[in-house]
């Protein structure tokens, strides 16, 4: 999944793709250099690459499959809360450790 910028930038990539196949077009057609059948042809390809390129970006703006900004820093801070948890847990477990040995020696010296 693209960011949105990613689709704004094909958009407009579209776009362009678009107006240089056409002009292509158009100045080979009109000037008939000695390969004008290549040129238009290649005109061609740029336009549909272009327009192709262009309606799936748009496609994906209007429906919103985009991955935005705060989803990044969303799974941010997620995973650092994550990794906080994991470390209060082990924290804990180094607690009741110790606390578990302190209650052995205690008992040991009572018995003594």
């Amino acid at each position: 999944m693209l960011e949105k910028k990613s689709l704004i930038f094909r958009v407009i990539a579209g776009a362009a793709l678009i107006y240089l196949g056409v002009n292509l077009i158009r100045s080979s057609l009109a000037e008939q250099p000695e390969h004008y059948m290549i040129y238009a042809l290649a005109g061609v390809i740029f336009g549909i690459l272009g327009l192709f390129w262009g309606i799936v970006a748009v496609k994906n703006l209007v429906t919103h499959n985009y991955k935005e900004m705060l989803d990044d820093d969303a799974d941010e801070i997620e995973r650092a809360l994550r990794k906080a948890d994991a470390a209060t847990d082990n924290e804990k477990a180094e607690e009741t450790l110790t606390d578990r040995t302190l209650d052995e020696e205690l008992r040991k010296d009572r018995e003594d």
